[in-house]
């Protein structure tokens, strides 16, 4: 009889632990992550050219860039609805994740970190075949184009 009701009480707090898991997501999934929305490298000019998207879908962060370099001679870019990179909302302000280039199609590692107005763009670990884009950027938020 005591196994009976321990194996209940123990169902209980699972499934009440559960429950509350869900209801703490679901009520994060209204909040704005800082790394959403349209950022622009603040060195863009007629050489090189980086833009990045970043949105939210569910608890993840999906983002793609575009990145022209060399006058257009060299382009990486995502097709258009393509993702780059994806991974579950950071609890920080540093965003760690693998990313593809779309110039080679092969990986590397990419972090993000979020000052309170910028985002710096750090590539770790570079894709083993060719990639244009900067290995590191300070991007700023395109006001134009963002949700906050």
């Amino acid at each position: 009889m005591k196994k009976a009701s321990t194996i209940i009480l123990v169902c209980l707090f699972l499934m009440l632990n559960r429950g509350f898991a869900q209801f703490a997501s679901a009520g994060m999934s209204n909040t704005v992550s800082p790394f959403e929305g349209e950022w622009e490298w603040e060195d863009n000019d007629l050489e090189h050219n980086f833009v990045l998207k970043i949105i939210r879908s569910g608890n993840y962060l999906k983002g793609s860039y575009c990145s022209v370099m060399k006058k257009g001679l060299k382009i990486d870019c995502a097709e258009e609805n393509a993702i780059s990179f994806a991974g579950p909302i950071p609890a920080t302000t540093t965003f760690i994740v693998p990313f593809k280039s779309a110039f080679s199609e092969l990986t590397g590692k990419l972090q993000l970190t979020f000052d309170g107005f910028n985002i710096l763009w750090e590539i770790l670990e570079q894709p083993r075949g060719e990639f244009y884009v900067p290995k590191q950027a300070i991007l700023i938020k395109d006001r134009n184009n963002s949700p906050n």
